[in-house]
């Protein structure tokens, strides 16, 4: 038996009771004991090496782990970075388990490839606080801050930054952190190009993306939180962040059309474009199937009740209608079309079911349906079922915030723009 060998069984002795308080070493080199255990020794002991410490990391590890070590002595948060590094360390070895050689190869690269964005997203930072901050010692304090966080998404993410006068909590430092998060690929691009910020009280607590801009207003402290549902997981998430990757998937909804072309499937909700004509039809078709009156209230009479219901007034009975017919138009219009306006927020509310489908006001002049089925499988919070952009907005934003597949009901093809495993 070598000394190496016996320096291993002692090991093993000593940590896991291989050989302990059993025979003689004589008596086991007798039973060729030794030679036949010394390779399961030297398992043993690499596998638990490996337990402990965990497998090598890449080239592209140790260059992010570099750039982060970097970022914590510039007295910058690297909590979102160092996630998002824990992330693709699992991803990298549950890749290097793949059989298939070619499978394998290129799903490793993938994850390097994203390793590597993550480095250069560090890197970026690193350059503009080295830019900011010049020749001062210590951590910058929060003017420097900012100032570091609006260099970086200009210049790695080619942002324009608009902030009003005197406005201070823009909380740039999380859009940073979100942008980078998600694939480089979904944050910059043609369809995001600026970075508005709005300080009236129409925009407090909430943001928006129009055209290639996204707008944030003042979140305060962005302490808040609220909560969504994934597969009846409940999820709290922080609102200023999820509010950031929501309007992130906003432009890359416009990027890829993702709504236009799946919004139909009910994976995606089953949507359906209306408009105000429509709606008065279905709903118009929905009194007839479900209320009875008598031929004296005409369907002329009906579409133009829920014509002025869609409106915001349940009108006078027009002449000619009985009393009791116009009681029941009159508790028809209250159930339903004045539940879907957009002033009566129905997105908040339980769907409007007008067999099978829910209509919504969308915004003043945008009128969509989804499917009532479709609802609750992929449901991950009501605000979602505002329009088909809320929809795949949402979904998005919680996955990626969180590091969670969607829904298991959501479109395979929507979903490949989410967090994967």
């Amino acid at each position: 038996m070598t000394q190496n060998a016996e320096a291993k069984l002692t090991w093993l002795n000593e940590v896991l009771g291989v050989g302990k308080d059993d025979e003689s070493e004589e008596e086991l080199q007798q039973k060729g004991f030794f030679e036949s255990i010394g390779e399961m020794v030297s398992g043993a002991v690499d596998t638990v090496v490996k337990l402990v410490s965990g497998p090598e990391p890449t080239e592209e590890q140790k260059k992010l782990n570099a750039k982060v070590d970097t970022l914590e002595k510039l007295g910058l948060d690297t909590k979102r970075l160092k996630s998002d590094g824990v992330d693709q360390a699992k991803k990298l070895e549950a890749a290097a388990k793949i059989t298939d050689e070619a499978e394998r190869k290129a799903a490793i690269d993938l994850v390097n490839k994203r390793i590597e964005e993550l480095e250069q997203h560090a890197a970026a930072l690193e350059a503009a606080a080295k830019s900011v901050m010049g020749s001062t010692k210590g951590a910058p304090n929060a003017t420097q801050k900012a100032a570091i966080y609006k260099k970086a998404l200009e210049d790695h993410y080619g942002l324009a930054i608009q902030i009003p006068s005197g406005m201070s909590n823009t909380h740039m430092d999380r859009v940073y952190d979100m942008m980078g998060t998600v694939p480089k690929g979904q944050a910059k691009h043609d369809k995001l190009d600026k970075l508005e910020y709005i300080d009236t009280n129409d925009y407090k607590g909430s943001g928006a993306y129009g055209g290639t801009t996204i707008k944030m207003g003042d979140f305060g402290d962005a302490s808040g939180m609220e909560n969504y549902t994934v597969d009846g997981k409940t999820l709290p998430a922080n609102s200023f962040d999820v509010t950031t990757l929501h309007e992130l998937g906003h432009a890359l909804d416009s990027k890829e059309g993702i709504m236009a072309a799946h919004m139909s499937k009910t994976g995606c909700g089953g949507w359906k474009t209306e408009s105000k004509d429509s709606t008065i039809d279905a709903l118009v078709a929905f009194f007839k199937k479900k209320v009875k009156v008598s031929d004296k209230m005409t369907e002329a009479m009906v579409r133009s009740a829920i014509d002025s219901a869609l409106g915001g007034a349940i009108p006078a009975a027009p002449d000619g209608a009985e009393e009791a017919d116009w009681d029941k138009v009159r508790d028809f219009l209250g159930d339903y079309p004045m539940k879907i306006r957009s002033g009566y927020s129905p997105w908040f509310k339980e769907p409007v079911d007008v067999d099978g489908r829910a209509y919504i006001q969308s915004y003043s002049t945008r009128w969509n349906s989804y499917s009532v089925a479709a609802r609750a499988p992929t449901l991950v919070n009501k605000y979602q079922w505002r329009a088909p952009g809320e929809w795949f907005a949402e979904v998005y934003a919680i996955s990626w915030l969180k590091k969670t597949k969607p829904p298991a009901a959501v479109d395979k093809a929507v979903a490949e723009y989410m967090w994967k495993p």
